[in-house]
Formats: structure tokens, C-alpha cells, sequence
């Protein structure tokens, strides 16, 4: 039997559109595998598209419904599998990587049209500044940083996931609740045509325009107007 290694486990991961649990150490996975007789814990034969031992999933991205949090997660988790797999021993290099990835955050910061998700994203940026920094000069703190940096990411992920829920749901509630016509029809009478009548000529204008005679608006005034003199 060929033995797995972690790189076999990257590479199936990439060919797939899946991603690593960012617990899992692809080459301790991999250790486990071997030992199991090519079996990943789940008693399934690895690697598999349908891993159901939380070691490849899907890309978080390909879930969210709402585009504007789609980009935004896509961003976010590109970000967090940047920062895991880099190399900190060549901090230059490091530090380079880290300012590319502190420049797109910032990119997409920019595209937002909601105001909290451009702050999100502007607060990331910022901080992927500071991590390019600290890479460049000390190497303990460009690993703690880095660390904290993809918690933070993490979180970041789940808030903008949290969100667009709420949007699905917010959607899914119009969807099921659609306006009544009379009722639109009633309100934008009472709002916007006969604003400045008196209360009572005021809604009985708006209910012989809205209702089953659907009158005109000069037929409406004036069939008020005569039960108001009667």
C-alpha cells in the first residue's frame, strides 16, 4: 500500500476546491492514516470528497448567499490560509507576503456598501499593516502576531457569516409575506396622494380608490365630498 504523505493531502485539497481544517496538520493527518492501514479515522478510506472527520471541507465562500459577504468571507479565508501555511523563518519575505495581503483587505474595504463591513475590513487592514512591521524586525512576535491575527480572521469569518443569515432570512420573510394589494395601495394613498385632506375625507378617498370600484382620484373626491354634504 503507498503511503500517504501531507503533501498528497495539500494537493488533493487544491485539485477538490476543498480546504484544510485549519486544526489539522496535514502531515500528522497523514501519520494517522498510515498507521490506520490507509484509514482515516471515520473508518473511511483518505483522502475523500465527502470527509465527514472535519479534515477537508468546503471553502467557507460557497455557502454565504449574500455577494457582498460572499467576497468579503472569500477575502477573509484566502487571508487566514495565507497566513497559516507561510514561512516566518525568512521574515522579509514574510513581511512582503503579509503587505500584499493587508493591500487587498483594504481593496475590498473599499468595495462595501455597508458601512460595519468596511470598518471590519479597514480594522483588519490595519492590523496585517502591524503584523508586516513586527515580521520584519522580530521573529517571536511575528509568530504570536500572526496567530492572533488568524483568530481574529476566524471571528471576523463568523460575523460576516452570522450576517448573512440574517439577510437569507430577511429575504426568505418577504418572500413568504408579499405586500396585499390593497393595502400597498392604501398606504401610498394616505401618504403620498391625499396628505393635506381632513382625516375622515382622507381615508374614505383612499378606500373608493383602493377597493372594488377602484374610482379615479377626481371620482374618489367627489363621492366623499357628496356623503360628507348628505
Amino acid at each position: 500500500m503507498q503511503e500517504i504523505t501531507g503533501d498528497m493531502l495539500r494537493k488533493y485539497a487544491e485539485e477538490h476546491g476543498l480546504e484544510i481544517m485549519p486544526h489539522r496538520d496535514p502531515d500528522e493527518w497523514a501519520e494517522r492514516i498510515n498507521k490506520n492501514n490507509g484509514m482515516c479515522p471515520c473508518g473511511k478510506e483518505c483522502p475523500c470528497e465527502e470527509c465527514t472527520c472535519k479534515f477537508f471541507t468546503p471553502p467557507a465562500y460557497t455557502q454565504i448567499q449574500n455577494e457582498e459577504m460572499r467576497n468579503a468571507v472569500k477575502i477573509l479565508e484566502e487571508t487566514r490560509n495565507e497566513l497559516m501555511k507561510m514561512d516566518l523563518k525568512n521574515r522579509e519575505e514574510a513581511a512582503e507576503k503579509i503587505k500584499k495581503l493587508a493591500d487587498k483587505v483594504k481593496e475590498d474595504a473599499e468595495k462595501h456598501e455597508c458601512s460595519v463591513c468596511e470598518d471590519f475590513m479597514s480594522g483588519l487592514n490595519r492590523k496585517l499593516d502591524f503584523l508586516s512591521k513586527e515580521c520584519a524586525i522580530d521573529g517571536d512576535s511575528c509568530a504570536s502576531e500572526r496567530n492572533y491575527t488568524a483568530m481574529r480572521v476566524m471571528e471576523m469569518m463568523e460575523v460576516f457569516g452570522d450576517a448573512d443569515k440574517i439577510l437569507s432570512e430577511e429575504e426568505t420573510s418577504k418572500e413568504e409575506k408579499p405586500e396585499i394589494p390593497y393595502r400597498q395601495c392604501m398606504s401610498e394613498k394616505l401618504k403620498e396622494t391625499f396628505v393635506d385632506l381632513p382625516k375622515e375625507e382622507k381615508f374614505c378617498a383612499a378606500v373608493s380608490m383602493c377597493s372594488g370600484k377602484r374610482m379615479s382620484e377626481e371620482e374618489a373626491l367627489e363621492a366623499c365630498r357628496s356623503k360628507k354634504d348628505e
